[in-house]
């Protein structure tokens, strides 16, 4: 078996079909798809037994109560019988017959993680994501580099061996479970290989995880996703950890809470940032990738000047009124 395609599922029946018949589509003679029902509701596991039925030798179907996608991951993860393996969320979907070609790299280049592009499908429109922006051509990466990809597990292929000598596995019953592990893999993998080629959709739909108008007491799981960053990286990437501070916790998270008003949770950001990381400014990544506008907010974030953000988005509004 050469792929396994790890698919957690939960109560996601409006966009089950598109994304299982797009996992089928693929010219690859050798792979399984992995469908993990989390537990779900809805009609998401009889539409999942309608197809484990249809091609028994393609689709493993396994089931347990909700634990959430770290669980369901691992769950997946310990059951794969390829030699390589891939993360598919089961509201997203994939270009056809794309596996292929992807597979071919990674044993080309003997990869322990193969990285790809992706695009973000918001309904009416795509837009192309690059999970390396800064690189221009395909080729292998550092350590060092890969620390400054998108955590997602869904634009990478990883070999399964790699998995199982070094015991890694999601966290389970947290958010943020792709945040606190995968960056460690720049610990283990020694054959990281970039292409600059859009295979995945990551469709923006109501049920993802993050895109909520209101405040979610799971987003305070950063925190453990943090703790787990820097025990496990600190000690061999100081500077890489340092930014992954910055730009998902300072930056992203910060506007998560700000987006809410919820100023308790931004408080305990901007602690949190100066009891790991006071001196973030001068990290060589803030220096190099951030852009003005993230290094302006994160200041402000940090020393807790919510009123100027306010302020300063309250005439911008006034501004494009007077257009």
């Amino acid at each position: 078996m050469k792929l396994s395609i790890i698919v957690p599922v939960y109560n996601v029946e409006k966009y089950l079909n598109r994304c299982i018949d797009s996992l089928l589509a693929q010219n690859l003679p050798s792979y399984e798809i992995l469908l993990i029902n989390d537990g779900s509701t809805d009609r998401s596991y009889e539409i999942m037994q309608t197809y484990q039925a249809k091609y028994p030798d393609r689709i493993r179907l396994f089931s347990q109560p909700n634990s959430g996608q770290g669980a369901a991951r691992n769950l997946g993860v310990q059951a794969a019988l390829g030699e390589y393996i891939t993360f598919v969320d089961s509201d997203d979907y994939v270009e056809k017959n794309c596996y292929s070609s992807l597979i071919a790299l990674a044993d080309q280049h003997h990869c322990d993680i193969l990285l790809f592009d992706w695009f973000t499908d918001y309904g009416s429109r795509l837009q192309a994501f690059q999970s390396m922006p800064q690189i221009s051509s395909p080729r292998f990466l550092t350590a060092e580099e890969y620390l400054l990809s998108s955590p997602s597990p869904c634009n990478k292929i990883f070999r399964l061996d790699m998995w199982q000598k070094h015991g890694l596995a999601f966290p389970e019953k947290i958010w943020y479970e792709d945040f606190a592990l995968f960056p460690q893999f720049a610990l283990y993998a020694k054959r990281i290989y970039y292409i600059k080629q859009p295979a995945y959709f990551y469709f923006q739909s109501d049920n993802s995880t993050m895109r909520h108008s209101d405040f979610r007491p799971k987003w305070y799981d950063m925190w453990k996703a943090i703790a787990l960053i820097y025990q496990n990286l600190y000690p061999a990437f100081p500077q890489e950890t340092e930014y992954l501070f910055f730009s998902h916790f300072l930056y992203e998270t910060s506007l998560r809470f700000y987006q809410v008003f919820h100023t308790e949770g931004l408080n305990k950001i901007a602690d949190t940032m100066r009891q790991y990381f006071p001196r973030w400014r001068k990290n060589l990544y803030v220096k190099k990738y951030a852009s003005r506008k993230q290094k302006f907010l994160c200041l402000l974030f940090y020393h807790k000047q919510y009123r100027i953000i306010r302020t300063m988005q309250n005439l911008k509004k006034i501004l494009r009124r007077s257009k």
